[in-house]
């Protein structure tokens, strides 16, 4: 890279974008190079420098020592919260620090569920290129830790990670399908029962009248998904009706990417397919992207459309128009059951346990609201 000094960008913004691009191709404890090595090799004053350096460590993107050096940071975070002191123990929950109502969802479940177990709940938010190792930090920095639960990025996870896991010698329970993790003795999986997911999803269009649909998969490909696919071609099977009256659109975005974006120029795609009317989302925030994308081409979704979306946020989904079927598992049930495993240290609880899932329709008209001031006349 060279700093290009007639640019509209300015000097410091330069070498910091440059900066991070470079701790994004590093491990976590890295050394960068120094202040005057980058002075030198840029041909940027020092004061320059010493500026961007200093915001990246504000950020949490570097860890400087004085006399030792700057070093990346991965930026993984435990969280600490004023909860209970923890009478039967501790439970650490690990999640990935991005943006999710998913995420929020389990979490506060986890929480309520904490409390009334009189556990302490210890969060851990991992990075983009994490290796659990801060888990074994917390693990080793906690007494009577009782289980660990987690909620992987998406995608498998790997034999390392499930050999760290294991090792702890407690119930872990991950969030996903059996499939996406090896087979360990300490690790258990909780999901939804995805295959039955898919099989209504179909069934609740076709029951609409939909028969031609789209499955617009924007969030981050994982075996629930393929597991999902798999129902759907069943569902259309059983009602006698080719594979080609479902198209699928997407898998292609990865963790950390902008699914919602993805949602919305899917959608895009999807519409525009002959005769397509029903569209089955995998999630909430990419069903609002959807309906975005929808009213810019100049459809009207109420008269045209059947929408179905796999997953609930906070009733979030009351509020959509027009008003989709919800086919999921409640982010509680999932959680719920988590918590069963750890509280009864694995003994006899099964490898893997599926979730069964409901259909709900969002036509539901919300509560008033009640107002503290009165309306301006």
């Amino acid at each position: 890279m060279n700093i290009h000094r007639n640019s509209k960008v300015p000097i410091y913004a330069q070498l910091r974008d440059w900066l991070l691009k470079e701790i994004e191709k590093r491990a976590e404890g890295d050394r960068l190079p120094t202040e005057f090595e980058l002075a030198e090799r840029f041909g940027i004053s020092r004061l320059t420098v010493h500026k961007v350096m200093n915001e990246l460590q504000r950020t949490g993107h570097v860890v400087r020592g004085k006399g030792r050096g700057t070093f990346v940071n991965r930026r993984d975070k435990r969280i600490h919260t004023e909860a209970l002191a923890g009478r039967n123990g501790t439970i650490i929950l690990v999640y990935p620090d991005w943006f999710s109502y998913d995420f929020w969802g389990k979490v506060e479940s986890a929480e309520r569920l904490a409390q009334r177990h009189e556990f302490q709940l210890v969060n851990l938010k991992i990075g983009r290129e994490t290796t659990y190792k801060p888990l074994q930090r917390l693990v080793a920095a906690h007494d009577n830790v009782r289980g660990i639960l987690v909620v992987p990025p998406g995608g498998l996870v790997t034999s390392a990670t499930v050999r760290l896991l294991d090792g702890f010698g407690v119930p872990v329970v991950v969030l996903t399908e059996p499939d996406d993790v090896p087979r360990a003795r300490h690790v258990f999986t909780v999901s939804q029962d995805f295959n039955r997911m898919g099989h209504l999803d179909v069934t609740t269009l076709l029951d609409q009248g939909h028969r031609h649909l789209a499955y617009i998969a924007a969030e981050p490909l994982y075996e629930g998904m393929r597991l999902a696919w798999a129902g759907m071609q069943a569902a259309l099977k059983a009602r006698g009706l080719p594979p080609g009256a479902l198209r699928r659109c997407g898998w292609r975005t990865r963790p950390w990417e902008d699914s919602i974006a993805c949602g919305y120029h899917l959608t895009k795609v999807a519409v525009a397919l002959p005769a397509v009317t029903g569209l089955i989302y995998d999630s909430i925030p990419t069903a609002m992207a959807g309906l975005r994308a929808i009213h810019e081409l100049g459809r009207c979704p109420a008269k045209t459309y059947g929408l179905v979306v796999n997953s609930d946020y906070f009733t979030l989904e009351r509020y959509l128009w027009p008003p989709v079927s919800v086919v999921a598992s409640g982010l509680h049930d999932l959680v719920s059951r988590a918590f069963e495993i750890i509280l009864a240290n694995g003994a006899g609880m099964p490898r893997h346990t599926p979730i069964a899932v409901n259909v709900t329709t969002s036509a539901v008209t919300p509560g008033p609201v009640h107002a503290s001031r009165k309306a301006p006349a």
